[in-house]
């Protein structure tokens, strides 16, 4: 991204403010004229902290057709309830995945490894991301939403090394996805802060992957990525995303177009 891209989008953004009104509001309000909520949109890792929020938030923008992808549909009804159209499917598996993804139109990914044996970083964030892609392409989906990290090419970041490598990983699962062909857009946000609520702050977006521009809402997370699979402006586009303190916070949404395409 060139320089003065870059400073509209860190150091404009802020002061194209409607006071009074929220950042929620106003992608809400950007995003409703685009969206068509009979889509079937699947969200991969929906148990998890980041996916549960996109499906709620998902509901709340009147989707009817939301299926939240698990490894255990007993397991997700016994911790979420049965209010959300649970499918059985391990991105570790590729024919589940083709199964699965049947019909899907797009598809919102928060996977993430987990200690389990079997579900380290290679296994989920590199393997398993090829078949979301592979399965994807194969059933037509319109476009895969991949959540990523701030700090991804930093060889020596502390978390390779307490987590075997997991941003290496994770850089091929990316590497991947880009070459495929699908549409795509990913996300790579900051540190994720679940105790800061939603629309609090401004977003903003970089791009160049430095992972030192600061931190974000996981709520802001959720919205940035249900954006993201319905903004044009989005689509093929790698990204970090973080909270911008400002005193209102700012329309984001209509600074994709501000990003440049891979």
């Amino acid at each position: 991204m060139s320089a003065s891209k870059l400073f509209v989008v860190l150091f404009l953004l802020p002061f194209f403010l409607l006071g009074g009104i929220t950042q929620q509001g106003i992608a809400e309000a950007e995003s409703t004229n685009r969206i068509d909520t009979d889509e079937v949109i699947l969200v991969a890792g929906a148990t998890g902290r980041t996916g549960n929020l996109v499906v709620q938030q998902l509901k709340s923008l009147g989707y009817k057709k939301i299926l939240g992808m698990t490894r255990s549909k007993e397991r997700a009804i016994s911790n979420f309830g049965s209010e959300t159209e649970w499918v059985e499917a391990d991105v570790r598996d590729l024919e589940s995945l083709r199964k699965t993804f049947k019909g899907v139109d797009r598809i919102i990914s928060a996977i993430g490894r987990s200690r389990e044996p079997g579900n380290g970083s290679e296994a989920v964030e590199y393997k398993g991301v090829k078949n979301m892609v592979d399965a994807a392409t194969e059933n037509g989906v319109k476009i895969l939403v991949l959540t990523s990290s701030a700090g991804i090419t930093e060889e020596d970041n502390e978390l390779n090394r307490i987590l075997d490598n997991v941003l290496v990983w994770k850089f091929r699962g990316e590497e991947y996805l880009r070459e495929s062909g699908l549409n795509y857009s990913i996300v790579r946000s900051g540190g994720l802060k679940p105790e800061i609520p939603g629309a609090k702050y401004g977003i903003y977006f970089s791009q160049g992957d430095d992972s030192r521009a600061g931190q974000i809402s996981i709520e802001d997370v959720a919205s940035v990525l249900i954006e993201a699979a319905n903004n044009p402006d989005a689509h093929r586009k790698t990204y970090e995303t973080f909270n911008y303190i400002t005193r209102y916070p700012a329309a984001w949404p209509s600074t994709f177009a501000i990003l440049e395409k891979d």
